[in-house]
């Protein structure tokens, strides 16, 4: 089924429609009545899907294989290039390089505590990881799947699992349901971002530069979706269209727009930067460092890596 859908010249198309208008929806609705009424009830309606799937797949006899797969650490497996990835999820998973935190951050308040807000967006991230591997692992475990399927691990092992368990199909809507919040949540960050520059900057009205940036959104994303079918055959260093587009922001565009960031921030706007945010000691020193020094080098090594 999944195969059949992603290779119509059809569906994929009406879905990319409208998944690019509920992204629109919410992102015309403005910064407080869109994007943060939405986030006030995807980010919980996430979290609690997360956490009733999480306690389903705990239930399931033989689910213990796949928390000690998960959790039991391998020390043999630590080594630089483990390290290195590691810094490539942290960095690809909080969406850094793409500029989202430079739009969301332009709407923070200034009595808003930069770092205790930071450390609030990791510890959030880290434990949706762990609230995601401790529902899917056990429930793979548990009826003996591959656990390194990548994405189809998602789309058809996920499917199994949820046609052998009592009422799968309220499962398998909740699961999917939460994948396109998380889906959504992302690509509204996107487009705002996007936009930030033509209404502040260019002085252009928000709903014409939001409706015209949804319909360039939506041209660009049907090569995508035609990869898998009637532009299956197209090879561009060869890989498939999407694969391409998908190794070329993630491998290159992110990691040099991070870099950048961080040179920004730490360079050009740094002494202008940690005045406006009141850092103060070595708070201030650490944000400087940080941007200056360590980021960029970091991030040239993820970058070099994922080469």
């Amino acid at each position: 089924m999944f195969g059949s859908f992603v290779s119509d010249p059809i569906k994929p198309l009406i879905t990319h429609a409208l998944f690019t208008l509920a992204t629109l929806g919410i992102v015309l609705g403005g910064i407080e009545k869109g994007i943060e009424r939405a986030g006030k009830v995807l980010m919980p309606a996430l979290f609690i899907i997360m956490l009733i799937l999480m306690v389903r797949s705990l239930t399931l006899p033989g689910a213990w294989a796949g928390v000690v797969q998960f959790l039991a650490p391998d020390w043999s497996r630590v080594n630089p290039s483990m390290v290195v990835e590691a810094l490539g999820l942290a960095f690809f998973s909080l969406s850094l390089g793409v500029g989202a935190m430079v739009a969301y951050g332009s709407y923070m308040h200034s009595s808003e505590e930069i770092l205790s807000a930071s450390l609030w967006v990791v510890f959030l991230a880290v434990m949706i990881a762990l609230l995601a591997g401790l529902m899917i692992f056990p429930a793979v475990a548990a009826f003996g799947l591959n656990p390194a399927a990548g994405p189809g691990l998602t789309f058809m092992t996920m499917p199994v699992v949820f046609m052998h368990l009592p009422f799968g199909q309220l499962f398998a809507i909740a699961f999917f349901a939460l994948l396109a919040t998380a889906a959504l949540s992302s690509s509204v960050a996107m487009l705002e971002l996007i936009a930030i520059w033509f209404i502040d900057d260019l002085k252009l009205p928000r709903r014409p530069v939001l409706i015209g940036i949804a319909l360039a959104v939506f041209l660009c994303g049907i090569p995508a979706s035609w990869s898998f079918g009637i532009w299956s055959d197209v090879r561009i260093f060869g890989k498939s269209i999407f694969d391409a587009m998908d190794y070329f922001v993630s491998n290159l565009a992110m990691p040099v727009g991070g870099i950048g960031l961080a040179l920004l921030a730490g360079w050009k706007a740094g002494d202008t930067l940690v005045d406006e945010v009141g850092l103060q000691g070595w708070k201030r020193q650490a944000w400087l460092i940080t941007c200056r020094y360590l980021a960029p080098v970091l991030i040239t090594t993820v970058l070099v890596k994922n080469l």
